[in-house]
């Protein structure tokens, strides 16, 4: 599948698979992180109102402290990370945290909410339905862990047989070469041949096109934007399209 390009430049070359980015580009995570955040603020902490649980929930989700970045890195595991930024999330709320079982008790609340939480886009069956329909194959390529990866795939209803990359794969995620290259392999295309569509400019994007891939920037009107993914930020790059849904990209492929 081709798409038009009068320039016969990067976009004139076929496109055989995607990597796709899963929080915020398929998943509402943002949405359901806030949800399940403040579901378990209310059975953990019930002597507080709404107001204190929404500040908890809004200091984990922005992570000031950079904590889900550092876990990208390696530097941090998925579990230290989650507990650091919920001790400082709790600090912001003027909440004790409660130690090591305070965190375990809210997790385990948290788990439960997150897996209800869990919707994609309404754009994303028509998407998956077009790709079935040209034959072309796709692979998940997300910064989250294993286990969070596969509750959310499970639970929003996406394909459950969709391969998948994560932070976990290598100990490292986005935008490192090896997510891309990988998931490139997992559905036998080179990176030439692949498109990665994500809502981030640093992890997808630019991670992307650092990788040999054309990237497509998914940024929804109406929806807030997802932390430090740089919308709006200008791009020259004639490998990336901007586009305001996924209902755009089969369009692309010609």
């Amino acid at each position: 599948m081709r798409e038009p390009d009068a320039t016969g430049g990067l976009w004139a070359r076929p496109v055989r698979g995607f990597l796709l980015d899963l929080d915020d580009t398929l998943i509402d995570t943002r949405a359901a992180m806030h949800s399940a955040f403040v579901a378990a603020a209310g059975s953990c902490f019930p002597q507080t109102g709404p107001v204190v649980h929404a500040v908890l929930a809004e200091h984990f989700y922005a992570d000031p402290g950079g904590r889900f970045d550092a876990y990208t890195r390696g530097e941090l595991s998925f579990v230290e990370q989650r507990r650091t930024r919920y001790v400082a999330a709790c600090a912001a709320a003027g909440l004790a945290h409660g130690g090591w079982d305070g965190f375990q008790a809210f997790e385990d609340a948290y788990i439960d909410a997150f897996r209800a939480s869990q919707l994609t886009f309404p754009d994303v069956p028509a998407f998956f339905g077009a790709l079935r329909q040209a034959g072309i194959p796709a692979c998940i390529v997300t910064n989250s862990g294993d286990d969070q990866t596969r509750l959310k795939v499970s639970a929003s209803g996406l394909p459950e047989d969709l391969p998948t990359v994560t932070t976990d794969t290598f100990g490292v995620g986005k935008p490192d070469r090896r997510m891309y290259d990988h998931g490139c392999d997992l559905i036998g295309v080179t990176p030439d041949e692949a498109v990665c569509v994500g809502d981030s400019l640093w992890s997808d994007v630019m991670g992307a096109r650092s990788a040999g891939l054309r990237a497509i920037w998914v940024q929804r009107p109406g929806q807030p934007a997802p932390r430090r993914a740089g919308w709006g930020t200008p791009v020259s790059d004639p490998g990336v399209r901007v586009v305001q849904s996924l209902a755009e990209v089969p369009g692309l492929l010609g």
